[in-house]
């Protein structure tokens, strides 16, 4: 039994970056997505196949988006774990660190955290949210950081 190679497309990639930089029609609507992809990845303009692929592969390496995987507890940490998932996969969250209990994921919003301990601290309203609606909201203390709320079901 022979092995088949796995598909690169990195080398048409780059072939269709160069064909859409010089000839923009025959592409119809992949121009502005290919555009788009290479202004993401921060590309110069490319005008030879090779160098659109060297620089797609510097650009797409690991750690390529600041040279460092991103803090645990981050934005970007979190996108980099769910990204590999199904996007109908359900989120669950684990009351504590122990797994003493656990509830689905229910709603998604930005607050202002201010830490009273290494492990726990109070959610205020964002400056916005303050604006908005005052006397609704207290405002955050000088050292709460900007953040997304996770809340749970139950």
């Amino acid at each position: 039994m022979t092995e088949t190679a796995s598909y690169d497309p990195v080398p048409d990639l780059a072939k269709l970056l160069c064909t859409a930089q010089r000839q923009p029609s025959p592409l119809g609507g992949l121009t502005v997505p290919l555009e788009r992809l290479r202004e993401a990845l921060d590309l110069p303009w490319l005008p030879y196949p090779d160098e659109a692929e060297a620089a797609l592969r510097k650009a797409l390496a690991p750690g390529a988006s600041g040279g460092e995987d991103p803090e645990p507890g981050t934005a970007g940490w979190l996108h980099d774990q769910l990204s590999s998932q199904p996007r109908d996969r359900k989120i669950i969250m684990a009351r504590d660190a122990e797994g003493n209990g656990y509830s689905p994921l229910a709603g998604i919003e930005e607050g202002m955290y201010s830490a009273t301990s290494t492990w726990s601290g109070e959610i205020y309203g964002t400056p916005e949210d303050v604006a908005a609606e005052p006397g609704e909201w207290t405002p955050a203390p000088d050292d709460a950081e900007r953040v997304i709320v996770l809340g749970p079901v139950n």
